[in-house]
């Protein structure tokens, strides 16, 4: 892949990533006071650790066949660079259409969501290797 094109695809990724979490922002119901002389123009965007895997959890789960049964483990957050947006890592033990758990599976969260079972392990293992080490 060209400078270029790798350069394309993180601001993509960003691009995506912060549609996330935006909308998972809003979707909280929370309220901007625009009228106070106080209350800024663009609030900064959540930077603490708990908050970026609460986003990662939300968007995982909607991908999941039975979101509420799902469980998290070994998280890990790598935040935000000049060169791209941040990287939620971890596992997800999810119900699957039989009823019975997945057992855990990597997911890899941040513009694209990449969950082990429904993708290629291949796919998962080259985008674990470079952002998740």
């Amino acid at each position: 892949m060209s400078s270029s094109n790798k350069r394309t695809a993180v601001l993509v990724f960003g691009a995506v990533w912060g549609v996330i979490i935006i909308g998972a922002i809003g979707s909280q119901g929370g309220s901007v006071d625009r009228g106070s002389d106080t209350a800024s123009e663009s609030a900064p965007l959540p930077t603490d650790e708990v908050t970026w895997k609460l986003v990662a959890e939300t968007v995982i789960k909607e991908r999941l066949r039975d979101p509420e049964s799902a469980e998290f483990s070994n998280m890990q957050v790598y935040p935000p660079t000049k060169d791209r947006s941040a990287i939620i890592c971890g596992y997800v033990n999810s119900r699957n259409g039989f009823g019975g758990m997945t057992g855990p599976q990597r997911f890899i969260a941040g513009g694209t969501v990449l969950i082990e079972e429904q993708v290629t392990e291949e796919q998962v293992q080259i985008a674990w290797d470079q952002f998740c080490q």
